[in-house]
């Protein structure tokens, strides 16, 4: 929110003051006084925020963090001049109902009337935490001529264009009636946070003088969490001053009120349930009181639809989850369930990571599995206790990569097959045109199975207190363990249900025991964080699955998205998120492209996910800084071409093909079209000139491969050529060949983006994801078992071939897409 739109509106309801004191006629004003209205409020309307806030300015809805109830009431006596009166206002975010009652006793000649007035208010807001407008609307019951009371407009507004100011303005009117208020207030945090705010307001009537501006002046102070304490001085020297506790959800208030001579005039109450927030109370009396639990089965991936998506756990969320309980003084530790979990060795690892983290801040984490394998196990070992169902199994047979080789197969159906490989490494075609592994293929496979191995046995073998040795021995002898043959070994500390968590929970944690909170009951329990002003948003962009233009990472519209990222004011960072083995040359150069022009204006962090090699690498190319995780799949700087031809297999199945053409060459991508499939296969394999021009052709998509990595990572382009020849490589390795700058997950990339950013620490940061992702998926609604092959990578990868028709392919083989 720029000040020139907040001074707009301002400029908007000043006007609207203005026109409407030439229609009063000056005499009984029909809106009550703002100052008479709102005197239970601790601070200004616009630095009070909640459901008393937006009685006053119904802005304060667009800005709600949760539902919000609040009653208040005065002790003030029923004399003749006195009132009594009470108010009870909810809310939940963009909505507000308020009731409040009126009874005061008036001296009508020598007889004393009572009259009671019930004003009803409805409004609602929108905005964000940088702007928000809103609109009421009030309406009376009861003695509402006889204490001058009338049916009212309002109309707010709201900004925060900072974390240390708060601007706001509320304009009433009493339309059938013709008179009109409006109220502005300030807010200023010289620290940026509730310690201290200094507060101002004023009040303009629309018959009154500029002598008769009513105004207020004071400051708030949250000395400690939770525990307000306030004070307001008013023109003419009445003055009030505040306290407010709070005990998380509940909160208390009084406020007395004394005239110039600091006689006490009345006291006002209030009492709030609603949305939770940090407080000294509960930090004590909860402090380490409960554990986060979760069950973590089914598959752990990145953004997911909110219904009908096959993705369980989203990878940020789960990690922002286990940092809050990191954070969090009222947890002790977390439970998890990682039996069924399926998840790559990369996204095991980050897990890992922030399990270890947790641990290290001096909090408990507890691990429970049943039949179980190495992955899963890999991340149950970073715990203090390892917890197996007495029925389980687990299995620690090693690691292995295996591949489908099909040449014999396709020669029987009469299929050709020509693998177009220039470059040692690049094996992706070959599973078409050999029975066995290349020693090349055999040699880059074996030192990533190497690197994994290293890595899980490093960190199982600190975890559990074990050689390597015996690591080694557990997998080639043990290989299959009953639970207590795990316990015996020291992979396991003890035999339990998931069922039963809260109990093992309590022998971890001695007879205090601990109270087990879920995800939903979690995230309902957060405190929430008063913090002003829209916070500096980064974006996390995903490029996932194919390099293609309309499916995959759909290029088309992934490029657009991060050309719009670099444009935006409000995103401060890209953090890049890129798991893809690659595919099409020109959607990999499509989002490189709008990378490289986006890291121009701000900072570009790209992490690497599962895999990111070939096409994947070359999206990766142009960030700022690569980051990567040790079991991440990089490099496969390299092309590989392909070419499948009609061998006979069309007169096996009865189908030939005839065309007429212009051209040499025009016949060369022609041929039988395969049912339902709709798969084309040529006719013929290249004559020799045709196989010249194209072996030119990769060995110069090659060349232009090797200068553009060199371009985004300062290398010379023969360095580049000796890490690349279309050779993949582990994170780590890649870390030392100069193709990944740092070690780590999706977390470690946003500290680096916040840092280059110049985003302090302490600051909060919202993370946009992007492309944004639906509410339902789509193709949960398609019961094809075709469709459902077809999606696999294994078909994707050969219909990229296919469709390539000779052209060059940046991608790697599907079986390195390692998930478990």
């Amino acid at each position: 929110m720029s000040l020139s739109r907040f001074s707009f509106f301002l400029l908007c309801l000043v006007s609207v003051v203005a026109v409407s004191s030439r229609v009063s006629a000056g005499g009984t004003q029909w809106v009550p006084s703002y100052y008479g209205q709102a005197d239970f409020l601790t601070e200004s309307p616009g630095t009070a925020g909640g459901a008393a806030g937006a009685y006053v300015n119904p802005a304060v809805l667009g800005v709600l963090p949760g539902r919000d109830l609040q009653f208040f009431w005065t002790d003030q006596n029923l004399k003749t001049d006195g009132v009594s009166r009470w108010a009870l206002l909810s809310a939940v975010p963009h909505l507000g109902l308020g009731v409040e009652r009126f009874k005061t006793r008036v001296q009508i000649g020598s007889v004393l009337e009572d009259r009671t007035l019930t004003q009803y208010s409805l409004a609602t807001g929108f905005g964000d935490e940088g702007f928000a407008v809103g609109f009421g609307h009030s309406w009376t019951t009861g003695d509402a001529a006889q204490m001058n009371r009338a049916n009212t407009v309002s109309l707010g507004l709201l900004a925060r264009p900072c974390r240390f100011a708060s601007l706001s303005a509320v304009g009433t009117s009493a339309y059938q009636k013709g008179d009109t208020r409006l109220v502005a207030d300030i807010g200023i945090r010289p620290l940026g946070t509730t310690f201290l705010t200094l507060l101002g307001d004023a009040e303009f009537m629309d018959h009154q003088s500029i002598d008769d501006l009513e105004w207020g002046a004071g400051l708030g102070s949250e000395i400690l969490p939770g525990i307000l304490v306030a004070g307001k001085v008013r023109k003419g020297g009445t003055y009030q001053l505040g306290v407010s506790v709070s005990f998380g959800s509940v909160e208390g208030s009084v406020q007395p009120h004394y005239d110039k001579d600091n006689n006490r005039t009345f006291n006002t109450y209030g009492l709030r349930s609603g949305y939770l927030q940090r407080n000294v109370v509960t930090d004590m009396t909860q402090k380490r009181k409960l554990y986060y639990k979760r069950a973590m089965k089914g598959q752990v991936g990145y953004q997911r639809f909110q219904f009908m998506d096959p993705v369980s756990h989203d990878l940020k969320r789960l990690l922002a989850q286990l940092e809050d309980v990191r954070q969090d003084d009222r947890y002790a530790g977390v439970a998890l369930n990682l039996s069924d979990m399926q998840i790559n060795y990369a996204l095991a690892w980050e897990l890992r990571e922030k399990l270890k983290e947790i641990r290290s801040s001096g909090k408990k984490v507890v691990t429970f599995v049943d039949n179980i394998g190495m992955v899963n196990y890999y991340v149950a070992s970073a715990a203090d206790r390892v917890v197996m169902d007495p029925i389980g199994i687990l299995e620690m047979g090693g690691l292995a990569l295996n591949r489908t080789y099909y040449r014999q197969m396709f020669q029987k159906l009469g299929v050709g097959m020509q693998e177009w490989r220039f470059f040692t490494y690049k094996s992706a075609a070959e599973t078409f045109a050999r029975e066995n592994m290349s020693e090349a293929d055999r040699e880059q496979r074996q030192a990533l199975v190497d690197g994994w191995y290293a890595q899980m046995r490093k960190d199982v073998c600190e975890a559990r207190k074990i050689s390597p040795a015996q690591f080694d021995n557990i997998v080639n002898k043990e290989m299959v363990m009953l639970p207590k043959r795990a316990m015996e070994l020291g992979l396991v500390d003890s035999l339990g249900h998931w069922l039963d968590a809260e109990k093992i929970v309590k022998g971890l944690e001695g007879e205090k025991g601990k109270r087990l909170v879920g995800p939903k009951r979690f995230e309902a329990q957060k405190y929430h964080k008063d913090e002003w002003g829209r916070p500096p948003e980064v974006a996390l962009i995903y490029g996932l699955g194919l390099c293609a233009m309309d499916e995959g990472i759909t290029a088309r519209k992934l490029g657009n998205v991060v050309k719009g990222a670099g444009k935006s004011k409000r995103i401060k960072a890209i953090v890049f998120r890129a798991d893809s083995p690659g595919g099409d040359a020109l959607a990999s150069e499509v989002v490189a492209r709008e990378l490289l022009e986006a890291s121009k204006k701000k900072p570009v962090i790209v992490t690497q996910g599962m895999v990111s090699a070939s096409g994947g690498y070359w999206i990766s190319m142009y960030g700022d800084t690569i980051v990567a995780t040790p079991m991440t799949i990089t490099g496969s700087i390299g092309v590989i071409g392909f070419w499948a031809w009609n061998d006979g297999f069309g007169g096996k199945i009865g189908l030939t093909s005839d065309h007429v053409q212009k051209g040499d060459h025009a016949d060369l991508p022609l041929g039988i079209v395969l049912p339902f499939v709709g798969m084309a296969l040529p006719d013929r394999n290249l004559t020799s000139d045709e196989y010249a021009k194209m072996k030119d052709l990769i060995l110069t998509a090659y060349d232009e491969f090797l200068e553009r990595v060199g371009s985004g990572r300062g290398m010379a382009k023969a360095d580049v050529d000796k890490v690349g020849q279309g050779r993949v490589w582990t994170g780590t390795a890649g870390k030392e060949k100069g193709l990944v700058d740092e070690i780590g997950g999706l977390e470690r990339a946003m500290v680096i983006a916040r840092e280059a950013a110049g985003i302090s620490k302490e600051r909060t940061v919202f993370i946009r994801e992007l492309p944004g992702r639906g509410f339902i998926n789509p193709q949960a609604f398609d019961f094809s078992p075709i469709k459902a092959q077809a999606d696999s990578y294994e078909l994707q990868y050969i219909r990229k071939l296919l469709e390539a028709k000779g052209r060059p392919v940046y991608m790697v083989p599907p079986d390195l897409i390692v998930e478990k």
